[in-house]
Order: structure tokens, then C-alpha cells, then sequence
């Protein structure tokens, strides 16, 4: 099993790396954030052409989030759409579906609209949203699932914590930690000081090496399971079969699971 998350930052302007990205990495589950496409302009035939279904969710926020799975593995069976109660307009970085033996989120936490909020005000939209995923992770008892959250968290697991620096911040670090504790392990594990993580997502890597806001978070029955997990660098490079082409900042995040015993 392949799963992989991308925060692909505009799914029809990069719609071409993403069907050539699946046709050759062949993930058998993909989440996506940052779709910014309304759910009926989203390119489902295009996917569709190379082998996935797709499943958006985007409301009135300029995010939104999908989940694709492929056309010849077990069809998703859609849980949540949005975090309960799920009405708010603006909700919509939380979409759960049933794959297979695998209940997978793609999750985008909001980083708040400081320049609508104020830095304070952003900061205590995001913990709030977190806060309500939490309630949600302990009410369904994720001990009893193969459970998969992949997404950007908004907050940097790896860089310390600092005060009054969004997505750095103990309140948020306090967030992630407790989502964890809920019975979730981090699946992706860095190896070596340049990992590749630092490049994937805009940091200097002599700064900070591994940081990273997009993870995949297993179920810790899964973390003996790991085959391998990695950043799909060559998708920072011009890419073969695509002339002239250069991905930008973002690059999918693989992991790859064994058989359960």
C-alpha cells in the first residue's frame, strides 16, 4: 500500500505534474490540500483518465481538500465531510473516507488569516480547529482502525518552539503533541540531517534541515508496517517528460506500507 500526501497549492494549475507524478509513482491513496476548485470544476475525468478516483471537498474557504484512490483498489466510502458538526462554510480541511482495511483523512488546518484575525486571533482560530479534530480522533476511538492522517498541519514539528511565531508555537506544538497522543504515530521519519524535508517545503535546509509542515500521521499498530517513507525530490527538478518544466516549492511525501501481518 502507497499512500501519499500533497499540499499540491492549485490542483488545475499543476494538474499536469499530478497526472504525470500518478502515472508513474502509482500511490494507491492520495490526499490532497489546497485544491482551490470548487468541487464541481474539480478535474475528477482528468484523474479519472489516469487510473483515480477523486473525491473534493472546498466550501467557501480558498483551500479545500481531496482524496484520490485508484480505480482498480477498493472504492472509497466517504465518513466526513468536513469536522463535525461539519456546517460551518468555511470548514473544509477535514475529508475521511473508508479505503479498503484503511480509514484515511487528507487534513488541511487553517494557519488562521492573521491579516484578517490579527497574529493573536490566528493563532486561536487554528488551536480551536485542532481542538475540535482532537474531540473528533477521541470519539472514534482510533485504536480500533488502520487509521491515516496526511496533510499539512500548519505546525513545525521539528523547528523549536518560539514564541509569537505562527505554526512554532507551544499552543500549537501542544495541539500536535495531543494528537498523537490519541493513538497516532508520526509515519515519516527523517534520515540523516539533509533528509530532503528542509528542501521540500521552502526552508534553508542549514537552518532548519528538517522542517516540515506536511505529515502522515498512522495508527501505531501501523508503524511496524512502514516499508519506507520519503519526499518525492525529483518533483523539485525539471521532471523527465516534461520538458522545461520545474515543479515549485511543494513535493508529495511518500510512505509505503507492508502487507498487515
Amino acid at each position: 500500500m502507497r499512500i501519499a500526501t500533497w499540499c499540491i497549492g492549485g490542483v488545475l494549475g499543476r494538474l499536469e505534474f499530478l497526472c504525470h507524478w500518478l502515472e508513474r509513482r502509482l500511490p494507491d491513496v492520495v490526499a490532497l490540500q489546497k485544491i482551490r476548485v470548487s468541487e464541481e470544476k474539480f478535474p475528477a475525468e482528468a484523474l479519472a483518465g489516469v487510473g483515480y478516483r477523486s473525491e473534493p471537498l472546498r466550501r467557501e474557504s480558498w483551500y479545500g481538500v481531496a482524496l484520490l484512490a485508484r480505480n482498480d483498489g477498493p472504492k472509497p466510502k466517504i465518513l466526513d465531510r468536513g469536522l463535525p458538526p461539519g456546517d460551518s462554510p468555511d470548514d473544509d480541511g477535514f475529508l475521511t473516507a473508508r479505503i479498503g482495511d484503511l480509514v484515511v483523512s487528507s487534513v488541511y488546518a487553517p494557519f488562521g488569516d492573521p491579516k484578517r484575525r490579527g497574529r493573536a486571533g490566528a493563532l486561536a482560530y487554528k488551536v480551536a480547529w485542532l481542538g475540535r479534530l482532537i474531540a473528533h480522533l477521541k470519539e472514534q476511538r482510533t485504536g480500533r482502525d488502520r487509521l491515516v492522517l496526511c496533510g499539512d498541519f500548519n505546525v513545525l514539528p521539528d523547528v523549536p518552539a518560539k514564541r509569537g511565531v505562527l505554526n512554532c508555537t507551544s499552543d500549537e506544538k501542544k495541539q500536535l503533541q495531543e494528537i498523537l497522543d490519541t493513538g497516532f504515530v508520526d509515519l515519516y521519519k527523517p534520515v540523516g540531517p539533509l533528509s530532503g524535508a528542509g528542501l521540500n517545503y521552502g526552508f534553508n535546509p542549514k537552518l532548519a534541515p528538517t522542517a516540515r509542515l506536511q505529515l502522515v500521521l498512522g495508527s501505531k499498530s501501523m508503524a511496524d508496517s512502514v516499508a519506507s517513507a520519503w519526499v518525492d525530490l525529483e518533483y523539485r527538478r525539471p521532471v523527465d517528460g516534461l520538458p522545461g518544466r520545474k515543479w515549485p516549492a511543494s513535493a508529495p511525501l511518500i510512505v509505503d506500507l507492508a502487507d498487515p501481518a
